[in-house]
């Protein structure tokens, strides 16, 4: 399997609709799930929410893995990264946690976004900031 080069990894990172986000849960099993994100160029983030399994499995093990799959032809997806990394959660005041969901799911639409963000309550919900240490890529075949 061949690695992708740097602008179809930088595609992939971009791009994705949706990540695997997975987390180690406290008996040491995995726990994934799917997620929207951003990706900055350096770092992803994602919104959830205080009380979700992953944002607990963070509080006791900061280590992330996520999935990222585009550009499907058929079953078969032609451009997949894995990252790892860490996880730094950053429990904001509502005013910046809406400010930072707006920019984050931006990319999903101006009126999804501004529908999402508007409809975080006071308190429960936190930002997650993931610095990657290591980022797999391939074209699977």
């Amino acid at each position: 399997m061949d690695a992708l080069s740097d602008e179809a990894l930088q595609h992939c990172l971009d791009t994705a609709q949706t990540i695997t986000f997975s987390t180690v849960n406290p008996n040491g099993t995995v726990h994934s799930v799917p997620v929207w994100y951003r990706h900055d160029g350096d770092t992803f983030w994602v919104i959830t929410g205080t009380d979700q399994w992953k944002t607990k499995n963070l509080r006791r093990d900061p280590r992330v893995s996520l999935m990222l799959l585009v550009e499907q032809v058929g079953d078969r997806p032609t451009e997949i990264a894995l990252v790892y990394g860490r996880a730094t959660i950053h429990e904001l005041p509502v005013n910046e946690l809406r400010a930072k969901a707006l920019w984050m799911w931006g990319r999903y639409g101006d009126d999804v976004a501004h529908e999402y963000a508007e409809a975080l309550p006071e308190t429960g919900y936190c930002a997650l900031e993931i610095k990657p240490d290591k980022i797999v890529s391939w074209h699977p075949g």
